[in-house]
């Protein structure tokens, strides 16, 4: 899927994945130095990312990475099946008004 991704949505994902950096530091499931490579990850790669598809790949990377985002990665696939079933809805709707009017 090649939806852009906005700025908005950008920012919710740094948010969600300090959260999860900051429990995890909090926990011990991330010693200081783990934080500050993943820091450097995050900020090398993110901005980069301009639609979903290269944002799934982020996740995927990230993930292999540090297991502690899995659950932000998750959150991420559910948006892309509703996005996905939303379209093909809206494409299968346009096929049957196409049909009732012929």
């Amino acid at each position: 899927m090649d939806q852009i991704l906005t700025s908005e949505e950008r920012e919710k994902i740094y948010d969600d994945l300090a959260d999860v950096t900051i429990d995890a530091l909090k926990r011990g499931l991330l010693t200081e130095e783990e934080s500050q490579k993943l820091a450097r990850f995050i900020l090398d790669r993110l901005d980069k990312v301009k639609n979903y598809l290269e944002l799934d790949s982020f996740f995927a990377d990230l993930c292999s990475q540090w297991k502690i985002f899995e659950g932000v990665y998750l959150k991420f696939k559910e948006k892309l099946f509703k996005i996905s079933e939303q379209i093909k809805i809206n494409q299968l709707t346009q096929k049957l008004n196409q049909f009732i009017k012929n």
